[in-house]
């Protein structure tokens, strides 16, 4: 039996529904890169039937436990020597989906063609990967992803690789043929797409740099962060140049979240808890944590708050932080909520040792406090992984429970994205409840780092 990967949607996203309605019913041997959990080959084999030979590789081999009921799983994606004894073993390959490129794209060009050359004439090619040019827009809908060290190290070091423009370019100069381009539209591209182009020039302006949209080429340039194309096998007779075919849907933030981060996967969950147990375990051993000085410099911008004494801590963990706390303001009585019980329960007795106070919390139910209970309910960057909808309800009740004012030190996104997003706005949520708000950037060298204070007060 599949185990649904917990965050992934039941059915397949727009993308993956497209290429499945393009790939004929003949079709008798293909190859789907990026399988993830596997939904588009079961797919496929539903659409064409059993007899299809439907080859799978999958990079990130923590999902390869919802592949169990495939054989012959493969892992790397740029092993040659698979792709020719495929191809050769089905006497050419009638397809080949390369899905979510940028995943495993590591500007593997000379393979990449041969691997194409697969493909029989006639045979089916689609590719799908996130479009640089148009990802800044993104951030308008989606709020942070969980950091890891991969992003905070370079976040856009993969994407810049990926962008519309070179793909076409790049088939262009092959002589191989675009038969359609399809994409998750951002509202703006979508109502033009939607209406035929324009009569005349529109500029979009971008982060550094401006685009005039006269088609809806243009508008998939920069418009579509999400990028689905269908290629002709470059072994095809037929070398006239065809009319490309455009289509797509509007980018909900439900739709970019099933394309752009669909795997919290049952193994990351229990990583995670794993990493509990260790962090538990090693303040077992020695008992000693120290505040780090962006904590501390956090603290001392709460000295504002005068006669603090109950303090609530939201997306606790196991309670790390709330030692953090402890040792820099001995004075607080200090609560924390956490989202998993299991983590909650890990630190428990450490924390009653404390005299500090962990407790479990449904995040989309109230939370179980009088108003004004608290004196100030902080945030350390639980926000930076929320999306609206929570972050709207928990930032509402944390305003219910706190008498003086809310804190938040956020990271990932900075004040220049958090702050800015028209449809994610941390500071709107409290302005609109009556919060005084003051948004201090945390810099380095004179430098926003990505990681920023957000301080709300109550008046009156």
């Amino acid at each position: 039996m599949i185990t649904q990967c917990l965050n992934a949607p039941v059915g397949l996203n727009p993308v993956e529904e497209a290429i499945l309605k393009e790939l004929p019913a003949d079709v008798r041997s293909g190859i789907v890169v990026g399988a993830g959990d596997g939904r588009m080959v079961r797919a496929i084999r539903e659409k064409i039937g059993s007899y299809v030979d439907v080859y799978i590789i999958e990079s990130r081999k923590e999902l390869h436990s919802y592949l169990e009921e495939e054989r012959g799983v493969q892992s790397e994606p740029w092993d040659e020597a698979f792709y020719q004894k495929v191809g050769q073993s089905s006497k050419g390959l009638d397809f080949v989906i390369f899905n979510m490129l940028h995943e495993y794209w590591r500007g593997n060009v000379n393979v990449f063609q041969k691997i194409l050359h697969q493909v029989k004439p006639g045979g089916h090619i689609w590719i799908s990967f996130y479009n640089s040019a148009s990802l800044y827009e993104i951030e308008r809908i989606l709020p942070p992803v969980p950091s890891g060290y991969q992003r905070l190290a370079g976040a856009m070091d993969l994407w810049a690789r990926m962008d519309l423009s070179s793909w076409i370019a790049y088939f262009g100069s092959l002589g191989i043929m675009i038969e359609s381009i399809g994409g998750v539209l951002l509202p703006e591209a979508a109502k033009f797409c939607k209406a035929g182009g324009a009569n005349k020039g529109t500029e979009w302006k971008a982060k550094n740099f401006a685009i005039s949209v006269t088609d809806i080429g243009d508008a998939y340039l920069v418009g579509a962060p999400v990028i689905a194309l269908k290629l002709r096998s470059p072994q095809s007779k037929e070398k006239q140049a065809i009319e490309t075919n455009f289509y797509g849907v509007d980018a909900t933030p439900v739709i970019l979240q099933s394309i752009l981060f669909p795997y919290e996967t049952v193994a990351s969950r229990e990583l995670g808890f794993l990493n509990t147990l260790i962090s538990v375990r090693g303040y077992e051993r020695d008992k000693r944590i120290e505040p780090s000085p962006l904590m501390d410099f956090f603290v001392k911008q709460l000295d504002e708050y005068k006669d603090v004494k109950r303090v609530l801590l939201v997306g606790s963990d196991w309670g790390e932080d709330l030692l953090v706390l402890k040792k820099l303001r001995p004075n607080w009585e200090l609560t924390g909520i956490e989202r998993y019980r299991e983590k909650a329960e890990a630190g428990r007795s450490i924390l009653k040792e404390n005299g500090v106070k962990v407790m479990h919390f449904n995040w989309d139910e109230a939370f179980s406090f009088k108003d004004k209970e608290f004196d100030l309910v902080i945030s350390l960057g639980y926000f930076s992984t929320l999306y609206p909808p929570i972050a709207k309800h928990l930032a509402g009740e944390m305003w219910r429970v706190a008498k003086k004012g809310v804190a938040h030190f956020e990271d990932h996104r900075g004040p220049a994205y958090s702050m800015d997003l028209k449809l994610y706005p941390i500071n709107k949520f409290y302005e609109d409840l009556s919060g005084k708000v003051a948004l201090l950037p945390i810099e380095m060298d004179g430098k926003p780092i990505g990681m920023y204070i957000l301080k709300v007060t109550k008046t009156g």
